[in-house]
């Protein structure tokens, strides 16, 4: 059960693969294990990173509100904790509203464009194409 502290908080977190890192940020409330059928995928070309977010699951509760700069924060905060100085980052739902804001403010951080890709919705099946292109371009 890997956690890692972000500075006010630890949060639970999983690694799988080898390769260009992708961060797995679920929406609000979520956790890890959103994201298991999409893991086993992407471990096969790309070091994949899905954590809980503060206040779920096995990470520490959270002493302060949600808010999406929060949830942004904690993103960067994983990022850094983790050593991974680029990456790409999947956000669903709120997780991919609250990972804009840094993709803006630290673009050297994000291979995904802000205005490109950074949210997954219902409609993934028809943005496949266009993940796996954004994917390959920065490799």
């Amino acid at each position: 059960m890997p956690r890692i502290s972000i500075g006010d908080c630890s949060l639970y977190y999983e690694r799988h693969g080898m390769g260009f890192p992708v961060l797995f940020v679920p929406g609000l409330g979520g956790f890890a294990s959103f994201w298991q059928d999409q893991v086993a995928t992407f471990a096969k070309r790309f070091e994949v990173i899905t954590f809980d977010h503060r206040g779920f699951g096995q990470s520490d509760p959270s002493r302060i509100g949600y808010t999406v700069e929060r949830m942004a924060v904690d993103v960067v905060g994983l990022m850094d904790a983790l050593g991974i100085k680029r990456g790409h980052v999947v956000g669903h739902s709120t997780g991919g509203v609250s990972v804009r804001a840094p993709m803006c403010k630290h673009p050297r951080c994000f291979c995904t464009p802000a205005g490109g890709l950074p949210e997954i919705t219902s409609s993934y099946v028809k943005l496949r194409p266009r993940i796996s292109r954004l994917l390959r371009r920065s490799r």
